[in-house]
């Protein structure tokens, strides 16, 4: 027989309390979301509580309490709830699982937070440069809380449906993951912020529109390709210097791109234009005064 600290909570078992070590758990339902059991918290009964390494289980009275008997001495162990056994199946622990070490005669007592978790479910669509929209299938949309931190990742189904589950209560936003985006070639699209209550919602209708990236060919007048930003630069560099000040006066603030494989390296840049024949005059001046270009067809995005 073993007395916890609180004074209320009385341990027994056939086996000796003083030769191996003793969990008693507390399982309640945390309505105020403090992780502390106080008047406006609910007890849990009949919630199996194991200690696997210990190979020990044990399922919490009328008062929410279970007590975990036989854990050998120095013995580390987790303490799980099996979330089967909680009486709503929206219900999870509200903070990490975590671990006691053993101790013999000593009573190691813990209390376990429940919540009511929350789901959120929408749609992602794609609009394509002609206006044509569908939905779109297997796109990586991520859980983000209001620590940055990922939650969840998940990717759309095959009809272009999603579904958050097991959510915590909290603020978070859910985000459109940038590798897919430059994967697809899609334009940016703004977060969604949500927030959830200790209550346990079901937000629907959170759909993505996605949008394909539209572009304008138009013509740089370039000089030359380089396969690093430093040799690019040391080229511009020398360019400045040496040349004379009419052919300054030729050259546009410089630019870079690059819009085939980027293993070849970025184009110098020296203007841009919509008209063809305007690219082919800056080219030919340029030539003029000794400094070697060519015309390249480059994309520029419509904002």
């Amino acid at each position: 027989m073993g007395l916890v600290d609180d004074a209320k909570t009385m341990v027994m078992n056939r086996r000796s309390l003083t030769s191996a070590g003793t969990v008693v758990a507390l399982v309640f339902l945390d309505n105020n979301l403090n992780g502390v059991f106080d008047e406006n918290d609910e007890p849990l009964p009949n919630v199996k509580v194991s200690a696997p390494q210990a190979t020990r289980r044990a399922v919490t009275n009328e008062d929410g309490v279970a007590g975990i008997t036989g854990i050998r001495d120095s013995v580390v162990t987790d303490i799980i709830v099996h979330r089967d056994t909680l009486p709503d199946p929206f219900m999870m622990q509200l903070e990490k699982g975590f671990a006691v070490r053993g101790r013999s005669g000593f009573i190691n007592e813990v209390s376990i937070p429940v919540t009511m978790s929350s789901e959120i479910e929408g749609n992602v669509f794609f609009t394509d440069a002609y206006d044509n929209q569908r939905q779109l299938a297997y796109v990586t949309l991520n859980l983000i809380n209001s620590d940055g931190e990922l939650v969840q990742s998940i990717s759309s189904e095959y009809d272009g449906y999603y579904l958050f589950l097991d959510i915590l209560p909290g603020d978070y936003h859910i985000e459109v993951d940038d590798e897919y985006l430059r994967a697809t070639d899609a334009k940016p699209v703004q977060d969604i912020p949500i927030t959830l209550s200790a209550k346990g919602d079901l937000i629907s209708g959170v759909d993505f529109m996605l949008n394909a990236k539209q572009y304008d060919a138009q013509y740089a007048v370039t000089l030359g390709q380089f396969n690093t930003p430093d040799i690019m630069q040391t080229y511009w560099q020398i360019l400045l210097r040496s040349t004379s000040d009419e052919s300054k006066a030729m050259l546009n603030e410089p630019f870079f791109f690059n819009d085939d494989d980027p293993q070849q390296g970025d184009y110098l840049g020296v203007g841009l234009y919509q008209n063809k024949q305007y690219a082919f005059e800056q080219c030919n001046a340029l030539e003029q005064q000794g400094i070697a270009c060519e015309i390249i067809t480059h994309k520029v995005e419509i904002p």
